[in-house]
């Protein structure tokens, strides 16, 4: 069977779209718990696993590294997430050198998230947005975590506007977020691994 230009049907390309925007959106809401947060990146890391495991089968070596970097960066902004997560609840103050890692993995994230969407639409490649996307959630949170560190430090009264342009930036986020999907619905295709012919 010849899948490496196989459309897949409607209804495949509807459901996996569907799943992967879910996820997305659960983690835009699931940082008002610690317990929440953890369960979300212990989810986020076994998808990582195993879509590490699926990448193996990639016959592409120039795919298999691009792919495998973006796998790298959401790995350790998975880790960091779980790290804070578990400073969290433990009681203890995350310190500020880990929550300043959060603005340099924001833009890790948010490359990855850009070499994922400049890719045709795959279900591999719509999976991996995904969990990259996700990573530059979680990289955000925790840059949140640093501003409103350093305005109490700083005895910041801007910490309320700062709160309501993070409001506005996350409503365009999720929207944004929404483009891959669609574009996937409209030309989702089957992902060539070694072994199909």
């Amino acid at each position: 069977m010849n899948v490496a230009g196989r459309r897949l049907s409607i209804r495949q390309r509807f459901l996996l779209g569907i799943a992967c925007q879910l996820w997305i959106w659960v983690n835009f809401l699931s940082h008002r718990s610690a317990v929440e947060t953890s369960v979300v990146s212990v989810i986020q890391l076994i998808a990582v696993v195993l879509l590490f495991l699926r990448l193996k089968r990639t016959r592409d070596g120039k795919e298999f590294y691009g792919r495998g970097i973006v796998l790298l960066i959401t790995l350790i902004i998975t880790l960091v997430n779980l790290g804070t997560v578990f400073l969290a609840i433990s009681g203890r103050a995350i310190p500020i050198w880990l929550s300043s890692l959060g603005a340099v993995e924001l833009v890790f994230a948010l490359g990855a998230v850009l070499y994922t969407f400049l890719q045709r639409p795959t279900r591999i490649l719509l999976i991996l947005y995904t969990v990259s996307f996700v990573a530059a959630i979680q990289a955000g949170t925790l840059t949140s975590t640093l501003v409103a560190t350093l305005s109490r430090t700083a005895n910041g009264s801007d910490y309320a506007a700062l709160l309501g342009i993070q409001k506005i930036i996350t409503l365009f986020a999720a929207a944004g977020s929404m483009i891959y999907p669609i574009l996937f619905l409209i030309r989702g295709q089957y992902s060539k691994v070694r072994g199909e012919k």
